[in-house]
């Protein structure tokens, strides 16, 4: 059982909905046995719709860490209705669960969503659970384990989310539970052949694929991944009521790979995934996918570098099927068929020895086509190293596929390696520099974080920049400052603040955008990047459909930058939004690139 105070909650406006508590059976008909049970978790069903929702459920409530009791089992928002009537006409062959979790005002909690799976799999054995929500991906042990420990024989189908116009690895802008490898991601697109703008894609924290399927987001007048997702789940559910009552023996992975089968697509795709399933193109088949597309990997490698890649595998196979061709099977130096309860994990791990060039790889299975990915290897010695690390990010959130993979592919094709971890790091004299996303956290909801700040890593880093070290910590700036840990303990640094870039005024913090008064940040307006921490002044976002209107006016972003000197060595404390990667401005994006090298000219 998960410990309550250990999902203590956090508050936030989800993509569109969750949550959890009271039950109330409203439609006693007897339960047919035959058909596939899908949970809904949303902001409930419509009152009309009561004849066709066999149980609702609630769980907005205090006791799930809300702010108040919501008790009304019905959609007050105009989200959960509409994901309803989806299933609704869709699956005929379905009995629908009803479970609210995101109240009045759009609110979820963490355990509020934890509950309501833990209640439509533990006490209903829903075969299908329904996820037109998503959120930033934060990091609790306790719940990614039960709610993996649910995928062996449940599916869990999500929405990817409506952040589409950002880089394709960017993973900080696809919406958790998406994310997770056991969950199907679901994205848009109007016409099954290509992605909708505001659909999200990108890869997840294991480095594959998170869309694996899309359909159209719209209902209505509104439009969204929330809406393409049921779509998906009505294909899944009759799929499975059809191959079930054929007499098939069918698991939720064999149903995915079945499903994949139906497109009119032989390759994936990543920005849509095995495209738009057809129900009339379902039949029973046995076989195996890689999920993903040829590949040419945007990091330029180094003589004697390791580094691992990952696929996700769905359908039967063994490790020993899978057959490696081209110069690139020189360079494996090891591989692994992961299987879990939900699926399987290709890993490989690669080591450049003496060679360097262009190598392709090509991953075949059973006689049949996979997938080539391609790399370089540059003809180099690594001379500057730059570690990333994630080990201290409270939230979790950041991974090597997330918010700094285009920083690290500029810095690598400069000729710098770069090194990013989530594992914590003890011979940080080995790096040059060091880059700690996510430094403390701005939220003061952290009881539900594992990654909970450590106190004795001050000492740590100051050892290192005492050595003469340099180290960049970026945070979110936008909520709850006077809760914010690293500036809390900033003062353990013992150092002195070098530039006058930031004032304090009555314990309160002042803001300044103007960074170029010290030398490092020649060339560079403002590192204030738009993300989920952060708008610009007088900014406006609506939820619903999450379609996002902003003003655009560069000017009212807010950042500070403060160089502090400890030892032969320094700190540059920067902060804004945590999110460094938006088309929009990759301008700013730039600019970031331009304060690292200039840091690392110093050295």
């Amino acid at each position: 059982m998960i410990d309550r105070n250990k999902l203590f909650a956090m508050i936030i406006g989800i993509i569109l909905i969750s949550a959890a508590a009271s039950y109330f059976i409203i439609n006693t008909n007897e339960l047919e046995l035959d058909k596939i049970k899908i949970g809904i978790i949303d902001s409930g069903c419509a009152i009309n719709q009561a004849s066709s929702i066999f149980e609702y459920s609630v769980f907005t409530t205090m006791n799930n860490n809300y702010p108040y009791d919501d008790s009304s089992k019905y959609d007050n928002i105009g989200h959960g209705r509409y994901v309803c009537e989806i299933l609704i006409n869709g699956s005929p062959n379905s009995i629908i669960y009803s479970a609210k979790i995101a109240n009045a005002e759009g609110l979820i909690t963490y355990q509020g969503l934890f509950e309501a799976i833990k209640y439509m799999i533990e006490e209903k054995d829903v075969d299908i659970i329904n996820l037109s929500l998503g959120g930033e991906f934060f990091v609790n042990t306790d719940l990614m384990n039960a709610f993996e420990s649910y995928a062996s024989d449940k599916l869990f189908i999500a929405a990817a989310g409506n952040k589409g116009n950002v880089g394709i690895h960017n993973s900080g802008y696809v919406d958790w539970p998406a994310v997770l490898p056991w969950v199907i991601g679901v994205g848009a697109s109007e016409d099954g052949y290509d992605r909708s703008s505001y659909s999200s894609y990108g890869k997840n924290y294991e480095g594959f694929n998170v869309v694996e399927y899309v359909n159209s987001g719209k209902i209505n007048n509104l439009a969204g991944t929330s809406f393409a997702t049921p779509k998906i789940t009505v294909v899944f559910a009759e799929a499975w009521y059809k191959l079930k009552n054929e007499g098939y023996e069918i698991t939720p992975e064999k149903l995915n790979y079945i499903v994949s089968k139906s497109t009119e697509f032989e390759k994936f795709s990543n920005e849509i995934g095995w495209g738009a399933p057809i129900l009339e193109n379902i039949e029973y088949a046995e076989g195996v996918a890689i999920v993903g597309e040829d590949e040419i990997d945007g990091m330029d490698r180094f003589i004697g570098e390791n580094w691992q890649k990952n696929w996700k595998i769905i359908g039967d196979i063994d490790v020993e099927n899978f057959i490696f061709e081209g110069n690139g099977s020189e360079i494996v130096s090891q591989f692994n068929l992961i299987k879990y309860d939900w699926g399987k994990i290709l890993e490989i791990n690669f080591y450049s020895t003496n060679n360097s060039g262009k190598f392709i790889l090509s991953i075949n299975h059973e006689g049949n086509r996979g997938i080539n990915y391609t790399f370089n290897v540059k003809d180099e010695l690594i001379e500057t190293e730059v570690l990333i690390d994630h080990s201290h990010s409270v939230n979790g959130y950041a991974h090597e596929y997330g918010e700094y993979f285009e920083i690290e592919k500029q810095l690598r094709n400069e000729g710098i390696y770069v090194k990013q971890t989530s594992i914590e790091v003890t011979e940080l004299e080995n790096y040059d520099l060091i880059i700690i996303p996510n430094f403390g956290e701005t939220y003061k909801f952290d009881k539900i974080f594992n990654r909970t700040f450590k106190e004795n890593i001050m000492d740590k880093y100051t050892n290192y920049v005492d050595m003469g070290g340099k180290i960049i910590l970026h945070t979110p700036s936008s909520y709850n400052l006077d809760n914010n840990k690293y500036v809390n303990s900033i003062n353990k640094l013992g150092g002195i603040i070098t530039e006058n870039t930031i004032k304090y005024s009555n314990n309160k913090m002042i803001y300044v955008q103007n960074l170029t008064s010290m030398s490092e940040f020649e060339g560079v307006k403002s590192i204030g990047i738009y993300g989920p921490e952060i708008l610009p002044i007088n900014s406006t976002q609506e939820s619903l459909g999450w379609q996002m209107i902003t003003n655009n006016n560069l000017r009212n972003y807010l950042s500070i930058g403060i160089k502090c000197k400890v030892g032969d060595g320094y700190v540059y404390i920067l902060s804004g939004s945590s999110m460094l990667i938006n088309d929009n401005f990759k301008n700013l994006n730039d600019n970031y690139d331009q304060f690292i090298y200039n840091v690392l000219s110093t050295i």
